[in-house]
């Protein structure tokens, strides 16, 4: 190998640790999977397992062969829009 070949291997190594430490700063870390099982969701909602089973349908959720996953974000949206609508109901009867 030759000087200049150990000097752009260097250079390169320096850059992909400086970059990946920048990243690791710039991302926010989170405690919550973005994919989660039954139990985590149950955990996520302070619900039981068995009702997340039996509402299953109108919660978003997928399969992954046979199990039931579902996706932090589609679950946060999910959340947002029925307080959405929960409010709007209440202002609506108040008036």
């Amino acid at each position: 190998m030759s000087i200049e070949e150990m000097i752009e291997q260097t250079i390169k190594s320096v850059l992909v640790e400086t970059i990946t430490e920048a990243l690791e700063e710039i991302v926010p870390k989170s405690n919550v999977k973005e994919v989660m099982s039954v139990k985590d969701l149950a955990e996520y909602l302070n619900m039981s397992e068995g009702y997340i089973r039996q509402e299953k349908m109108n919660i978003p959720h997928f399969y992954l062969g046979t199990r039931l996953l579902f996706n932090k974000e589609d679950i946060d949206k999910w959340r947002l829009s029925k307080s959405n609508r929960n409010g709007m109901r209440k202002r609506l009867s108040v008036v």
